[in-house]
């Protein structure tokens, strides 16, 4: 009999308080990690929706804390909702709806924490909920991180006062390997000048390898992220350049700074003082004519942004920027091919690279660029709707920072048509979609060019191509167990078994953390021969690593996929 059936007061009081009993001496199972096992609670939440519930506790004196903010984020949805702890560090997330969610933890001093995270950057442990289903002892401990005290030196010994920290780490996001600013809560890079005596302290920083730099306060080309502005030198030619421990302009020549949890490392090193650049050239069109209209703007990426100002264009087509820092840069051109309002407009992107000297003299002829027009194909009947759904781009395979800059312009027609025009370097063609579709090829006179990349650098156009759609997804699901039985302390890595396809934008490669149950999930595959392997240890994005899926092919299982087959595996846990 349940509370919600009882009509007499008296016995409905009585059954409250054997809830409320029942619920203070049952105690969640804790895993040998320490990370309390989640209690299913086969009764649904009072409201009718789900819940998760638990407990935030600090991993040095196991006392919980107050005012952690504890949030759920769906998987494959934009679903989110957050909550904070009460004084005894617990927090309740209700009216949630089914599905997989990351339940994360943040608190400033404390290192951000996904629920089953063992260690920073590892994917978690996602929580399965079904309608109505209440689950508990979703808890999490928090560790405080290290510190970094940094102290900023001129190149005659002087502290310098005001100079900004930026705190660096090398990793995939989206297959490429680069050097990332460390995110999280605090941004430690976002607000860290050094005071006075030339120090600054950066705290709250998971364990593990940095590159620091230092530079001056920041400015935003464009609305873009921050990038380093100028501070003049004490020779007025010369102006300090960001600067990477322990004393370098190049990344690839920066000292590593180690950082363990809770405690602090310190180090010392002088800004780099330089000439400033300046690029000159002028602009002509693909019929060697001067531009009309145009725009030109000097553009620096940034990883997976890019940053960009605005350059002065003379009539006769000749342009200069100065006042720039080292580094790659690159020159974004649109113009009219013509004096008239219907003439076509022409673009070029031209890269340059400054390393001190002035660049002088550069020709930029800008062109039409490549086109590419085709069809999207649907297997199955679909409705209208769907047609809105899926949306066609080129996605760049030399610079993530490209796709920004790739000013296209697409045409698209009521029976699946479309044209992409001004289209400049190489890149694969892919798809957005909702839930319900995924690519299955992409077709060029009856040949399969799905994860060809087509090169626009000649300008022609690429015509016929079908874009091919399908429902027929695959799934892999399944376990893994390690010498002590089952295991929930795992990342389960798919890759295709064709080296050819270890690249970047590979449709192929994918990562999962077990739910709550031990179980993983991949979806949306495309069918293949595959390679599976579970291992203990994982940083996310670290799936695209050649090198880690050169080292786990011998020991990965091997799995054919057919088409819209759903195949359920068990694995051996591999240490990584």
């Amino acid at each position: 009999m349940t509370s919600s059936n009882v009509t007499n007061p008296v016995m409905r009081l009585v059954a409250v308080l054997v809830s409320f009993m029942a619920a203070l001496f049952t105690a969640p199972a804790v895993d040998a990690q320490g990370q309390s096992a989640p209690a299913r609670d086969a009764r649904p939440a009072s409201s009718g929706a789900a819940s998760i519930r638990g407990r935030v506790v600090a991993a040095a004196t196991s006392r919980p804390l107050v005012g952690v903010q504890v949030r759920v984020e769906g998987s494959g949805t934009r679903f989110q909702k957050s909550t904070a702890t009460d004084e005894r560090g617990e927090y309740v997330l209700d009216n949630l709806p089914p599905g997989r969610f990351a339940v994360k933890a943040s608190k400033p001093g404390f290192l951000d924490t996904v629920y089953g995270q063992r260690r920073p950057r590892e994917d978690g442990t996602p929580v399965e909920l079904s309608e109505g289903q209440a689950v508990a002892g979703v808890d999490l401990i928090l560790s405080r991180g290290g510190v970094i005290v940094a102290r900023i030196t001129d190149e005659f010994g002087e502290p310098m006062s005001g100079v900004q920290l930026q705190l660096e780490r090398y990793g995939f996001e989206y297959g490429w390997r680069m050097l990332r600013p460390l995110g999280g809560s605090p941004l430690p890079y976002l607000n860290n000048r050094t005071d006075d005596t030339g120090q600054a302290r950066l705290y709250g920083l998971p364990p593990g390898d940095y590159y620091v730099s230092a530079f001056g306060p920041v400015d935003r080309m464009g609305g873009g992220p921050p990038v380093p502005a100028i501070i003049a030198a004490a020779d007025k030619n010369h102006v300090y350049v960001p600067t990477y421990f322990p004393g370098v302009m190049a990344p690839e020549t920066a000292g590593r700074v180690h950082v363990d949890a809770d405690r602090e490392t310190t180090i010392s090193f002088a800004l780099v003082a330089i000439t400033r650049s300046r690029i000159t050239g002028i602009v002509r069109t693909s019929a060697g004519a001067g531009p009309y209209l145009p725009e030109l703007s000097l553009v620096r990426p940034n990883g997976f942004s890019a940053n960009s100002r605005s350059i002065h264009v003379d009539p006769d087509g000749s342009f200069a920027a100065g006042d720039l820092l080292p580094g790659d840069y690159l020159i974004n051109v649109t113009v009219q091919a013509g004096d008239s309002a219907d003439a076509p407009s022409e673009r070029a992107v031209v890269p340059v690279t400054l390393t001190g000297p002035d660049v002088t003299g550069l020709i930029v002829t800008t062109g039409r660029g490549g086109v590419l027009r085709g069809r999207v194909v649907y297997e199955t009947p679909h409705d209208s709707k769907d047609e809105g759904d899926v949306q066609v781009f080129l996605s760049s395979v030399d610079s993530p920072a490209q796709d920004q800059l790739r000013p296209h312009e697409e045409l698209w027609d009521l029976d699946g048509t479309f044209e992409i025009t001004g289209l400049f370097g190489r890149g694969v063609v892919r798809v957005t979609h909702d839930a319900d579709w995924i690519l299955k090829a992409v077709m060029v006179s009856g040949r399969d060019v799905t994860d060809q990349p087509f090169d626009f650098s000649d300008g022609k156009p690429v015509n016929g191509v079908q874009v091919v759609m399908t429902r027929k997804s695959c799934t892999v699901i399944g376990s893994a167990f390690d010498a002590a039985g089952p295991s929930r302390e795992f990342t389960t890595v798919l890759f295709p078994e064709d080296r050819r396809q270890w690249t970047p934008w590979s449709r192929f490669i994918a990562s999962a953390r077990p739910d709550q149950n031990g179980r993983f999930r991949i979806t949306d595959l495309s069918p293949g021969r595959y390679l599976l392997a579970a291992v203990d240890d994982l940083e996310s994005g670290e799936a695209f690593n050649p090198d880690l899926l050169a080292r786990l092919a011998d020991a990965a299982m091997l799995i054919v996929v057919d088409e819209g087959e759903t195949k359920d595996v068990a694995l051996t846990v591999i240490k990584n």
